[in-house]
């Protein structure tokens, strides 16, 4: 069994937020709103985007998670700068054979932590191992 899961971009993911950006801004710019105001609500939208793809879909920030290792309900956690933490997976976890929404509750913080998984940001076999170790562990 696999103990330690390796994360990489996700093409799904990427997609995915950039669809949906897209969506928000099509609604921006299709609105009845003055031309400054447009530019005014679209600018945090694609702050959003550009944040986001940049720390979660591509996993190019420092805080961006690297690898993980899951033991029943404990997660040790490497990010991309090095640094460690560890934390117990939420009940608020998803797990679908399509996505994972793995929530963690840390022990030095009161919010928890996500991360979203597609299949395609873990090696082959990996993302199944992964949901059914998730599923035992809730």
């Amino acid at each position: 069994m696999l103990n330690r899961f390796d994360i990489k971009s996700s093409r799904r993911f990427v997609l995915l937020l950039s669809l949906v950006h897209l969506f928000a801004l099509w609604s921006i710019w299709s609105s009845i709103l003055a031309v400054w105001a447009q530019l005014g609500v679209a600018l945090p939208v694609l702050l959003s985007l550009f944040y986001h793809l940049h720390r979660h879909a591509l996993l190019l920030g420092k805080q961006s998670w690297r690898t993980f290792s899951l033991n029943q309900k404990r997660v040790l956690v490497i990010t991309q700068n090095g640094e460690e933490f560890s934390g117990e997976v939420s009940s608020w976890t998803v797990v679908t054979p399509y996505v994972v929404l793995l929530r963690l509750k840390l022990a030095e913080q009161r919010l928890s932590v996500s991360q979203v998984i597609f299949p395609d940001a873990l090696q082959a076999g990996a993302f199944r191992e992964l949901c059914v170790r998730l599923k035992l562990a809730q």
